[in-house]
């Protein structure tokens, strides 16, 4: 079981970047974005087809996994085949519930097969 993480440093409230994973045996190349909107006070992921330009999925919420839930960002969407992602919060120095404000750099992202 392959499991990717997404970066999730850097500056900026949009970060994009290319990836090609191998999912539940599928292999896809993507590009994700990573968004932050300052009225929601929320982060959101967009994934694209890295050939196309196609939208996959977008504007999903960066919701987090705390006291033991997993929370799936695709869990809604397995009918697509692309496995599961998760979001932790990497440092507690200030826990938070989901990623907020204009840093993402206390959190991280994986990309994986599908959780069951």
């Amino acid at each position: 079981m392959a499991v990717y993480q997404i970066p999730t440093d850097g500056e900026g409230i949009h970060r994009a970047m290319y990836q090609t994973l191998t999912i539940d045996g599928n292999t896809f190349s993507v590009r994700i974005e990573l968004q932050y909107f300052q009225r929601t006070d929320k982060w959101y992921l967009s994934i694209y087809d890295a050939v196309s330009g196609s939208a996959i999925l977008t504007f999903i919420p960066l919701r987090s996994s705390v006291a033991g839930r997993m929370n799936d960002l695709l869990g809604q969407f397995e009918y697509l085949g692309m496995g599961s992602i998760f979001c932790f919060q990497a440092s507690q120095d200030a826990p938070s519930f989901d990623p907020s404000g204009t840093s993402l750099g206390s959190w991280s992202l994986y990309w994986g097969d599908r959780y069951a």
